[in-house]
C-alpha cells in the first residue's frame, strides 16, 4: 500500500511532513510519530481536520476510515491535562455478610490520562491498585488496573468518573490505547450468550462445576456441599437433569435471576474470559471490581476520593485521601 505524505502544523505556522504510514495505519502510529516529531505526548493532542477534530477514543481506526488520505492537512493543537503529577495513598473496604476488611494501595498516575472528548471535558483515567490485605492470601501482593471515563470540571478541579473495564498490572503506567474489550459495548443479552459458551461442556450444557463459577461471580460463598445442595435444587427449579446441567435458556434464566446489572454482567464475562484465556495468577475480577461512581476533589498536593454506589448522595460514601507523590508505587 502506498505511503501517505500528511502535513501536520502547529496554530503557530510550525509545519512537519510525516512519512512512512499508509492509509491502514491506525490513529495510534500518527499520534506516535508526532509525539515523536513534535514531542507532545499522545494524550496531550488535538487533532483537527477541515475544522472538524479527529475524535481519539478509538485509536485503532485506520487513518482511512477516519477520512485521512493523500490530500489532507492535520493541524495539530497542544491541550494540557487538567492535573498533572502522581498521587498514592491507601483505601480500605469491608466486604458484607461477614465484614471482612480489604486494604488496597492506590496511585493515581495523569501520564495515563487522556482526552476523549475535549469540548465536553470527558478524560480516561487509570487507578492502579496493589492489596496489601485481604482475607484471600493468594490476592496479597496482586496489582491490578481499573480504568474509568468521567468529566473533569475545571472550575472546580473535580472529577466524576465511573469504572469501565478492569486490566492486569503489565508492568507500567501508560494511556490506555489498546482497543477497549468487546464486552464494554455489547446488549446484556449477547453477554448472557457469550458467558454461556465459555462454561458450557462438550455436549452444550453448563455443569455443576462450571455454574459454581458462575454463582461465585455473583456473591455465593457457600461451601462445596452448601453448593452441591443448592445445585441440584436448580436443576429441579429448571426440571433438568443434575447430570446434564442447564441448556443455554436456563442458564440464561438463572443469570436473570441473579439480578446483576450491566457491570455485573461485564465482569462476569471478564472473568470467564480471564479464566478460558488460562491467565496466571490469581484471578483479577475476583480480587477488584468497577467503581460504579467515583468523585475525585483535586486540593493543592491532595486528590480527596469519594467512592459510591451511584451519584446519589444518600449512598453509603468510602472516602479516602492520595497526596501527591514524587515516586511511583508501582515500579518495584
Amino acid at each position: 500500500m502506498a505511503q501517505l505524505q500528511l502535513p501536520v502544523r502547529l496554530v503557530d505556522g510550525t509545519q512537519l511532513l510525516l512519512s512512512g504510514l499508509s492509509a491502514s495505519s491506525s490513529l495510534e502510529d500518527l499520534m506516535e510519530e508526532i509525539a515523536s516529531r513534535f514531542e507532545i505526548p499522545k494524550n496531550e493532542q488535538k487533532l483537527v481536520l477541515d475544522s472538524v477534530v479527529i475524535p481519539t477514543a478509538q485509536p485503532s481506526a485506520s487513518l482511512e476510515s477516519l477520512g485521512i488520505g493523500a490530500s489532507a492537512v492535520i493541524t495539530l493543537v497542544r491541550v494540557g491535562l487538567p492535573q498533572k503529577g502522581v498521587w498514592t495513598g491507601t483505601s480500605s473496604y469491608r466486604t458484607l455478610p461477614a465484614g471482612a476488611c480489604w486494604v488496597y494501595e492506590v496511585q493515581l498516575d495523569s501520564s495515563s490520562w487522556r482526552w476523549l472528548d475535549l469540548p465536553s471535558g470527558t478524560l480516561e483515567i487509570q487507578m492502579l491498585y496493589k492489596v496489601l490485605r485481604s482475607p484471600r492470601s493468594e490476592a496479597v501482593g496482586f496489582r491490578g488496573i481499573e480504568v474509568l471515563e468521567g468529566r473533569y470540571d475545571w472550575e472546580q478541579a473535580r472529577l466524576v468518573a465511573g469504572g469501565v473495564f478492569l486490566k492486569p498490572w503489565a508492568g507500567e503506567a501508560r494511556s490506555c490505547t489498546e482497543k477497549r474489550p468487546q464486552y464494554v459495548s455489547m446488549p446484556a443479552r449477547d453477554i448472557v450468550a457469550a458467558c454461556f459458551q465459555l462454561c458450557k461442556s462438550s455436549h452444550g450444557r453448563v455443569s455443576c462445576r462450571s455454574l459454581r463459577r458462575v454463582a461465585e461471580y455473583c456473591n455465593y460463598e457457600g461451601s462445596e456441599e452448601e453448593w452441591q445442595e443448592e445445585y441440584v435444587a436448580q436443576c429441579e427449579h429448571f426440571e433438568c437433569s443434575a447430570a446434564d446441567g442447564l441448556d443455554a435458556a436456563q442458564f440464561g434464566e438463572y443469570i436473570e435471576m441473579q439480578e446483576l446489572d450491566d457491570d455485573g454482567l461485564q465482569v462476569l464475562m471478564a472473568g470467564l474470559e480471564w479464566e478460558a484465556l488460562g491467565q496466571k495468577g490469581p484471578n483479577l475480577h475476583r480480587i477488584m471490581s468497577l467503581t460504579p461512581y467515583l468523585e475525585i476533589h483535586f486540593q493543592d498536593d491532595v486528590a480527596l476520593c469519594r467512592e459510591r454506589k451511584s451519584a446519589d448522595e444518600a449512598d453509603e460514601c468510602v472516602e479516602y485521601r492520595l497526596r501527591r507523590s514524587s515516586s511511583n508505587i508501582f515500579s518495584n
